[in-house]
């Protein structure tokens, strides 16, 4: 195996703006309307672990649930 030097070696690689980055994966974009519909989900289901005593207000944005267990 050839041994280069790093004089030899940066005067081979292009220089950084020529080199190209890798795309990244492409997704199918989620409708409009799923989005909603998941917003809306999690919205009711707090909204019942709330009422239920199960999820309790710690501050502005911060929840705790309040787990009891019946043996």
């Amino acid at each position: 195996m050839r041994r280069v030097t790093l004089d030899e070696w940066l005067k081979t690689s292009p220089p950084k703006s020529e080199k190209r980055g890798r795309r990244g994966v492409r997704r199918r974009p989620t409708t409009r309307w799923k989005l909603i519909d998941s917003i809306n989900f999690i919205r009711m289901r707090n909204e019942y672990l709330e009422r239920k005593g199960i999820l309790v207000r710690t501050g502005d944005r911060r929840w705790r649930i309040q787990w009891t267990s019946k043996n």
